[in-house]
């Protein structure tokens, strides 16, 4: 049996054969090495148990052992047969294999060939276990994949996806880069715990800060909508003639996310007037995601908010949504809301514990320097996570169109 991809490169026309996987690349199933031996030395033999044991396609080195039972070499293919079962990537280490992974001996088109499977989900659907899913060596032997007879087809390939791997590498580096940044200057830009006056200051700002309670300040709270008047499946509208109505979900990276929301009737909106959004509004996950936030900037306005949520609505007389919203998200914001939630099954952060939060204070030029800065900075980590998710939709495409 032969197929052939929907694009080839030029002067490429050789038939693609059906091949079990076995017979391409030589398969070496993972041992475990008995526990007791284990080590943090890295002077020691580095061990690959699982998907934990890689990241971005590559073997992170994490445990190590003293005792050698199957091993892989440098340049070999490694993937997870157990729990979460087909995540696959390169091991610039010789290694150990422990149970829960399998050394593949194969080249650039392989590991993109096993890339793919792991894409659409083909080891989900031979993979045994109800509560925690494996594959054995038959699984992975008799895997059936489709071939380029001609060598130099495979070889085309597999540089061009190596390619589009090392710009999403990139991007990610980047994009880590300045997600790191910004926890920095989150840390030097706000004061610390017990200090009056941040580390780092914009030019010709000083005095000191206040500590001040959200429920000390003019702060507007109020929860979602709920109760009798919580929206139904007759009150369901959708994005063409709705309102987004958000929920936990809708709320990453600290900004407002309609993408993937549910809409309610114009109708239904203007009966649940305790949600509405307002311009500059911070919107918490009071319940589910807890802790999550989002800024309303000008797109926002008018959206509304689900039980899960609530408002905090800041006097500009006294704080900017967008400065307060930059130190809850900092490190001491978001230890400040975690140790406020109460519940144990349900974990929920009311508004009277919202008002117990401390929050730094200065003056309205010095807050509006400083949410023009995140602001800015925001944007360039938008910006950058938009480059990196539409490189890999773009490279899942080529996926399926490329390979069989």
């Amino acid at each position: 049996m032969t197929n052939t991809p929907q694009i080839r490169f030029k002067g490429n026309s050789h038939a693609w054969e059906q091949r079990k996987l076995g017979e391409v690349a030589e398969i070496i199933m993972g041992q475990s090495p008995d526990s007791k031996n284990y080590t943090n030395n890295p002077d020691d033999y580095i061990l690959v148990q699982g998907n934990a044991d890689m990241k971005n396609g590559k073997v992170v080195p994490r445990v190590w052992t003293t005792q050698i039972t199957k091993t892989a070499n440098k340049g070999d293919l490694i993937l997870s047969v157990r729990a979460p079962v087909g995540d696959v990537g390169k091991t610039d280490y010789d290694v150990v294999l422990g149970r829960g992974v399998a050394a593949v001996k194969g080249n650039e088109f392989v590991f993109q060939t096993l890339t793919k499977m792991k894409m659409f989900g083909f080891w989900e659907k031979v993979s045994s276990g109800s509560t925690f899913e494996s594959i054995n060596s038959s699984d992975v032997k008799d895997a059936i994949i489709f071939v380029p007879t001609d060598i130099d087809e495979q070889t085309r390939i597999g540089t061009f996806f190596r390619t589009f791997d090392n710009t999403i590498a990139l991007y990610k580096r980047k994009l880590d880069g300045l997600r790191k940044l910004k926890k920095a200057y989150l840390q030097r830009m706000f004061p610390q715990t017990g200090e009056s006056v941040p580390r780092l200051r914009f030019a010709g700002l000083e005095g000191e800060w206040v500590s001040r309670k959200l429920g000390e300040t003019a702060t507007y709270f109020t929860d979602g909508n709920y109760g009798e008047s919580y929206p139904t499946a007759k009150d369901m509208a959708t994005a063409v003639d709705g309102v987004p109505f958000l929920r936990g979900s809708d709320l990453k990276n600290g900004r407002l996310d309609s993408k993937k929301a549910t809409y309610i009737s114009k109708k239904t909106h203007a009966e649940l007037t305790s949600g509405h959004i307002e311009y500059d509004d911070i919107v918490i996950a009071v319940r589910g995601s807890l802790g999550a936030l989002g800024y309303a900037d000008a797109n926002c306005v008018g959206w509304n908010i689900n039980s899960q949520l609530a408002i905090l609505r800041t006097d500009k007389a006294e704080i900017f949504g967008h400065f307060l919203i930059q130190f809850l998200l900092g490190t001491q914001g978001q230890r400040e809301l975690e140790s406020r939630a109460t519940g144990t099954a349900l974990k929920q952060l009311p508004i009277k514990q919202l008002k117990d939060v401390p929050v730094p204070l200065t003056t309205l030029p010095e807050q509006t320097a400083i949410g023009e800065f995140f602001r800015s900075l925001d944007n360039q980590i938008a910006t950058q996570a938009e480059k990196l998710k539409q490189a890999k939709r773009l490279k899942s495409a080529y996926l399926q169109k490329m390979l069989v």
